[in-house]
Formats: structure tokens, sequence, C-alpha cells
């Protein structure tokens, strides 16, 4: 009642599904591939976190991918 009367009509206080992760997880990989504008996280304070999760989780893939790059490469001492 109290989440009615402060006008949040749509609060869910369960934890996300395995679906709606992997839904979050495809539109953070989407958006950071350039292939949406925006990403639709909502209010729910565990949607936000599952979504820094899943740009947290690409982000250090591509950090550690170009990391080995650079090792195996040589590139740091210039070829």
């Amino acid at each position: 009642m109290h989440d009615a009367l402060a006008g949040r009509s749509r609060v869910s206080y369960e934890p996300l599904t395995e679906g709606q992760k992997a839904e979050l997880r495809r539109q953070a990989l989407a958006y950071l591939n350039g292939e949406i504008d925006d990403l639709e996280v909502g209010v729910s304070s565990r949607v936000l976190t599952e979504t820094q999760g899943c740009v947290r989780s690409k982000y250090e893939r591509i950090i550690c991918s170009n990391e080995a790059f650079v090792f195996w490469s040589g590139a740091e001492q210039g070829g």
C-alpha cells in the first residue's frame, strides 16, 4: 500500500528471472555494439544493478582481450 500511495505502482520485490537477466544482457550488448541508442532499464534497482553487471562484464572481456593481444603481439615494445 505504501508503494501505491507513493506513486510506485509497478514495483517488484522479486529477484529477476533468468529470462529477464538474459534480455538485459542482450540489450546491454546491443547498446555496447552500437545497435541501439538507449537502454531501457526501468526504475528497479535490481534491473539497474543487473544492467551495470552486464556492461562491466563486457568491458572486462574487452580489456582482457586487448591486454592479451598487446602482450602476445609485442605491441607495447614497438613490434
